[in-house]
C-alpha cells in the first residue's frame, strides 16, 4: 500500500470530518470551540486563574501561561514563513471561519501543548 501524501491525508480527514459536521449539533460545537483557543485565550485565562487558586503550584501555573503565550507567538510567526494554505474541499465552504488562511503550524495546538509545560 502506498502511503498517502499530506494533501491526500488532508482530503481524507476533511471528508470524514465534514460528514460529521453535517449534523447541526456537531457543527455548532465545531464553530464554538475554536473561539476559546483563539490566540491562546483559554490558556491566558486559565493560567492566572489556576495560579490564584493553587498557591503551592503558582510558579508552575504562571510558567505554563508564559510558555503558552510564547508558543502561540512563535507559531503565528512561523505561519508567516511556512505559508501552508489551509486545506479546503472543492465546492464546500468551511464550517468554521479562521483568523488566517494558513494552517501550519497550528497555533491552538502549540499553545495548548506549551501550557502542559506547567506540569512537574
Amino acid at each position: 500500500m502506498t502511503p498517502l501524501s499530506p494533501e491526500e491525508m488532508d482530503h481524507c480527514l476533511l471528508v470524514a470530518l465534514r460528514a460529521r459536521g453535517s449534523d447541526a449539533r456537531v457543527a455548532a460545537v465545531a464553530r464554538t470551540l475554536p473561539h476559546g483557543g483563539e490566540h491562546g485565550a483559554l490558556w491566558l485565562a486559565a493560567g492566572p486563574a489556576g495560579a490564584a487558586a493553587d498557591r503551592p503550584r503558582r510558579p508552575a501555573r504562571l510558567l505554563g501561561t508564559v510558555l503558552s503565550s510564547g508558543a502561540h507567538l512563535l507559531s503565528v510567526a512561523l505561519k508567516r514563513v511556512v505559508r501552508r494554505r489551509r486545506p479546503l474541499l472543492p465546492g464546500r465552504a468551511p464550517l468554521v471561519r479562521t483568523a488566517s488562511p494558513h494552517s501550519f503550524p497550528g497555533a491552538q495546538a502549540a499553545s495548548a501543548t506549551a501550557a502542559r509545560g506547567e506540569r512537574p
